[in-house]
């Protein structure tokens, strides 16, 4: 094999890894930081060999880190706005909407599970015994839909037997059992907030008998637990972290106007941003771009890219004539 051959291979393996075919985030992690060793190497060392030809391997390098680089900034940017949306502080309806979506791509369509999940976190942030949420379930009454629907319905079949009972009580003449069951019709025909709250109370409606849509949920959590969760968080430095979260994904939308450099240094920003939030951390895990999905292996993946043995890419690099 002649010597302009070897050259010729060692040179294309340059700009080539073993992580080109492979489209999670951690390959793309540990393709971008391999590229980019190489680019800064080659480009502040010495090189014992044609300059043209120094140029040449430069421009394939920063090729394909232009490429890595928007392919990895495309699932930081959808990283980063899911985060944003489901930490919407100014904007509770969002907010409740994100929570809503997470529930069901956990449990599906089983409202039940879905219900108590909701109520299991309210009753985090508002320290009520479960089933006790009378407040939220007539805002859900007055907001209409689905769950209004369903007490309207019920409400009406409780009237048609009240007054089942008004004709029996009138035909055996108890004037007193007669005068009771008018009230009663005379308050369901027209039920106020606070006789849904005091049915609510009594435990005269099933919760889990009721037919709850995705917007019913959104509201049980808009409504009740935000609130409560934001007072909560907010001792906790959520605002904060939210603006820092903010900028860095406006930093991240800008990558690709500024060269391979800097937005290499804006990426690394980005990863330092979410090593530091471990919630951010947890999105990534669950991404389904990384390998291993837990939070702690996707931390110590962060932690040994920094730490990576450039041993091997030295050895390539002294390879075509660069001085390391």
């Amino acid at each position: 094999m002649t010597n302009w051959y070897i050259r010729y291979t060692k040179t294309a393996q340059i700009w080539k890894t073993k992580f080109d075919r492979k489209e999670d985030l951690e390959s793309k992690l540990r393709k971008l930081y391999e590229l980019e060793y190489k680019y800064h190497q080659l480009l502040m060392r010495g090189f014992s060999g044609v300059p043209r030809r120094r140029e040449n391997i430069l421009k394939n390098l920063e090729s394909s880190l232009e490429g890595v680089i928007l392919e990895i900034k495309n699932v930081l940017v959808n990283l980063f706005s899911e985060w944003l949306d489901s930490h919407a502080l100014l904007n509770p309806e969002i907010w409740a909407k994100k929570r809503v979506e997470h529930l069901r791509l956990g449990l599906g369509y089983d409202e039940e599970e879905i219900l108590d999940a909701i109520l299991a976190e309210i009753k985090i942030y508002t320290n009520k015994k479960e089933g006790k949420y009378v407040s939220a379930f007539s805002e859900l009454y007055k907001s209409g839909g689905a769950f209004k629907s369903y007490i309207d319905s019920l409400i009406s079949k409780w009237v048609r037997l009240d007054e089942e009972e008004l004709e029996y009580a009138i035909e055996n003449g108890d004037e007193e059992e007669a005068q009771y069951y008018r009230e009663r019709i005379e308050s369901l025909s027209d039920p106020s907030i606070e006789d849904i709250e005091d049915l609510l109370e009594s435990g005269g409606i099933d919760l889990y008998s009721i037919p709850l849509k995705d917007r019913d949920f959104e509201i049980l959590f808009e409504k009740l637990a935000f609130p409560k969760w934001l007072k909560h968080w907010k001792k906790h430095g959520i605002l904060q972290t939210r603006e820092n979260v903010k900028k860095t994904f406006e930093m991240v939308q800008s990558i690709g106007s500024g060269g391979v450099s800097s937005d290499s240094a804006k990426i690394n920003i980005a990863l330092n941003t979410a090593h530091q939030s471990g919630d951010l951390v947890e999105y990534l895990g669950k991404s389904g771009e990384f390998s291993s999905s837990g939070e702690g292996e996707v931390k110590q993946l962060l932690d040994d890219l920094s730490a990576m043995s450039v041993d091997e890419w030295n050895e390539e690099l002294r390879g075509i004539g660069c001085d390391v």
